[in-house]
This record gives structure tokens, sequence and C-alpha cells, in this order.
């Protein structure tokens, strides 16, 4: 039998805390928040929390007790802790408690002040070793699941082999599994993703040691990183990229988007997607089997017909004749080019020029719309005006794309497509897809 004992911090309060991307000052000097209240406006935002206890209670506890029954019928046991502040608002305390009932497996604790994100605090994991009758020197499994993180239905078959006594002090880090955007209710651009040493799912091998003391890996220490990029410094690191394990969750709240939207000045789905534009899109029958949950909620593309304006009626041969479409688009969009195949799409890079049109005082072309709108993927030239690729490397895929932010007082009216690659493609369909 293995003991597997997860741990999930739920927004916890960490103002000052060097351990948490909201609350670290980087390298560059760069920190996002200088005063407590407005680090808790944005901990405790309704939108940003209703989002984050929607995956965790709708997608990542379901999904976690799926896998908890295929390691119970294996013989094991999973344990599950769910951390969070005495100042969260108590709407989602509630719903908490709720989850706690419903889930056989999770315990609540409430934390005073900053908590570990590999193990519960060392009293409530010594009371859960004594609850699961956890011999001296026998070896248990604590691992990491973020409260906007999901594993897969069989995570604890995929490590499971890995827990031994032979093994205390390793980490293990499954590090192929799958990323998507989050937007409305639904992960979009949904791709296969390699991360080795990535924190979702990471494992220690620890054990109770004879003494009665607590044997965990060594733990990395440096304020300025992440310190689960860096676990392999301190401990050995078990990695295995054979199966898809987690699911990797990219929003407009997240600490992480935050920064580098802030820091780099990025339209969120643009910097997201930029993130994840380099892997292939995951396969349908695999995100079935391997998250069966939230199967439905997610899509390869990146918006729904209803949000989708298709420009092509006919496939279009494309050259460096200038083609040239009217359209009528506000706000944030993404524009697919979809060629007849992945070999057609190779070294095809696709020139955009848009024409924009501002309202009766938005002057397209200041430097405050510019900047706004050169956020996304746009390039802006003062005589040209604006324009983009469509890169046919570093994406995998007979479709490509490239996200444009509208500012909100431009829309736009033509765009003007030409191919730079040599000898010409065939396009199927060109797609603009608000999002």
């Amino acid at each position: 039998m293995t003991l597997f004992l997860g741990h999930t911090r739920f927004s916890i309060d960490a103002f000052g805390s060097a351990w948490f991307n909201a609350t670290r000052r980087r390298p560059s000097g760069v920190e996002l928040f200088s005063s407590r209240e407005g680090y808790l406006d944005w901990l405790y935002d309704a939108d940003r929390l209703e989002r984050r206890a929607r995956i965790l209670i709708d997608w990542s506890l379901p999904q976690l007790r799926r896998a908890a029954q295929q390691a119970e019928d294996a013989g094991h046991r999973v344990r599950h802790v769910v951390s969070y502040s005495p100042t969260l608002p108590e709407a989602f305390q509630q719903q908490l408690r709720a989850a706690e009932v419903r889930f056989e497996f999770l315990e609540l604790h409430e934390a005073e002040g900053v908590v570990d994100a590999f193990l519960p605090p060392e009293a409530l994991t010594q009371q859960i070793l004594n609850q699961e009758q956890l011999g001296a020197g026998e070896a248990f499994a604590a691992y990491r699941l973020d409260d906007d993180d999901v594993l897969s239905a069989d995570y604890f078959s995929l490590v499971e082999p890995y827990v031994s006594e032979a093994n205390v002090g390793f980490r293990v880090s499954m590090a192929l599994g799958v990323s998507g955007l989050y937007r409305n209710g639904k992960l979009y651009s949904v791709r296969e993703t390699y991360y080795p040493k990535i924190s979702m799912g990471m494992l220690s091998v620890c054990s109770w040691g004879e003494a009665g003391e607590l044997v965990v890996p060594e733990r990395y220490v440096d304020v300025s990183q992440d310190n689960h990029d860096f676990a392999d410094r301190a401990a050995p690191v078990i990695t295995d990229a054979r199966q898809p394990a987690f699911l990797r969750i990219l929003h407009a709240t997240q600490s992480g988007v935050l920064h580098r939207t802030r820091q780099l000045n990025r339209q969120w789905y643009s910097d997201a997607l930029s993130r994840i534009r380099h892997a292939p899109p995951a396969e349908v029958p695999a995100l079935e089997e391997k998250f069966p949950v939230l199967a439905e909620s997610m899509e390869i593309g990146h918006g729904e017909p209803e949000e989708t304006q298709e420009l092509l009626t006919d496939p279009l041969s494309l050259g460096e004749e200038r083609v040239p479409f009217e359209v009528d688009l506000e706000g944030p969009f993404v524009m697919e080019v979809e060629f007849a195949t992945e070999e057609e799409a190779i070294g095809q890079d696709v020139a955009v020029k848009w024409q924009v049109e501002g309202s009766d005082d938005v002057d397209p072309h200041s430097p405050e719309v510019t900047e706004h709108m050169t956020a996304s993927d746009l390039r802006y030239h003062r005589r040209h005006g604006y324009s983009t690729w469509v890169p046919g490397h570093r994406q995998h895929g007979a479709v490509r794309h490239c996200v444009v932010n509208l500012h909100p007082g431009v829309r736009l009216t033509r765009a003007t497509v030409l191919s730079r690659g040599g000898g010409g493609a065939t396009v199927q369909q060109i797609r603009l897809i608000r999002i």
C-alpha cells in the first residue's frame, strides 16, 4: 500500500512572502503589488476567486476522485489537504466546506501565514500519517497541486512505481501534460506540452523516520526563482514524459500571466498563447481518456462557431499577390490560417496588413492606440500602418495563427493577405475568432 498525500493552497494570503509569483520581487526589481491593500484587492477579487473555485471544485477535485478511485482499486490510499487563509471571503470558505463533505479524501486546513507548497504543515502531516498507520521507515508520496491545475485520471498509477524506500529523498516530475487557455468557462487552444520539473503534480518521495521525524527531499532555496524549476539542484529528480499527467490552465488572473503582461505590456491571451504555440495540438482521444471530467470543456481551436467569421468560400492559392477581404470587427481576436497540409504550412509565412478606423474621438495612429494594439502580435509603422505575420515556423499543424488586440475605440475594416513563402500555398480557410 502506498499513501499519496496531496496539498493545495487556495488563494493563501501571503503578502510580503518571496515564495509566490504575486508577492515576489523579481531580480529586475519589478513587484506586482506595493501595498497589502492592492494585493488583497487582487487576491480576493470575486471574479478571480469564482474562476479558481470553479476550476478546483468542478474540475480538479472530481478528476482527483477518479484518480483516487483507480489508486484505491489497486490497494493504495489518497488524502488531500486544501489550505486557505482565515481572511478568505466567507462565501468561498462555504464552498470549500461543501467540497469537504462531497469529496471523502479531502481535508481543509485554515492556515495562519504562509504554508509550504509540497506538504501540509508538519503537525497535520503527522496526524494524517498516524491515521493511516504508516510504519517507521515506510515511504509515502507527497504531491503538489495548485488551485488552478488538474491531474490526469491515471496520475497515481503513473507515479506509483517510483515510490519506494530506496527513493526516499527523490522528487518525481511527470513532464508531459496538456495546456489550455481559460476563457468563458472553457479551455481553448489545448496543446500537448513538455515541461520538466513543472510544479503541477511534482511528487516528493518521503518517509516517517525511525525517530518519528519526517524525511523529505532537500529543497533548493532561491527566493528570486520558481524553486520547482531548480529542484534537481538540491535533490535527485526522476523525470518521466511518456504519458500526459497534468493539465496546465492559463488565465488572465494567474499571477505568472499577470506579471508577464504588466512587465512586458502584453495582452494576456497573446502572451499566454505565445508560451504554448510551439507545442502540437493535443489529441482529442487522449483528452477524453486522461481528463474525462472536463473533456467537453476543452477545444483544440480558439473559439466557438458563433465567435468565428470565415473569409473564404473556396480554397485560395496564396502567393505574393495581395488578396483583400472586407471585414467589420471590434475587440481582440485570433486570426487562423488553415493550410491544406502541415507540410504546406511550413515556411509559408503569411503577411497581413490591417486597415482600421477610429471612432469620432479616437485617432488609430495616436501613441495611446498604437501602444495598446502592439501589445499583441501587431506591428506598427507610421507610413504603412498596422501589419503582422502568421508564421509558418514555431507552430505545429496545418492551422497557424496570430493574435490581434484592437483598441476599444478602433474597428477593423479590411485585411489584406499575401504569402512570403516560396512557391505559394493553398489556404483552405481564414478565420477571425473573437476572444
